[in-house]
């Protein structure tokens, strides 16, 4: 499998614009993406306009069909440019190499 995890932080009033992209980005990889394996979003508890993100493909070939659909048009073009104020890496793509699942 091939994962990211990342946090950011929303720019002041787009938290929930982003959580509602969020939803909709998970509705169409559960549709259409059949190797996104997991798309996780988890409050930050330090920060009321941050969230973290985990994200994990069947492989690498999975992620660049990802790269093709709409919301991921999106997150590149519009909402990370204009929505997000910190995008943090916390763990590159990269292979998982033991797991549970």
């Amino acid at each position: 499998m091939y994962g990211v995890f990342w946090h950011a932080v929303v720019k002041p009033g787009k938290k929930q614009d982003l959580l509602d992209f969020l939803k909709w980005d998970l509705d169409v990889a559960r549709e259409t993406e059949p190797g996104t394996i997991r798309f996780d979003v988890i409050e930050d508890p330090d920060n009321p306009d941050g969230l973290y993100a985990y994200e994990l493909y069947l492989n690498q070939d999975a992620f660049a069909e990802h790269q093709k659909h709409e919301p991921n048009q999106r997150w590149r073009a519009e909402i990370r440019p204009e929505w997000i104020a910190e995008f943090t890496v916390i763990i590159g793509f990269s292979d998982t190499i033991l797991s549970i699942g």
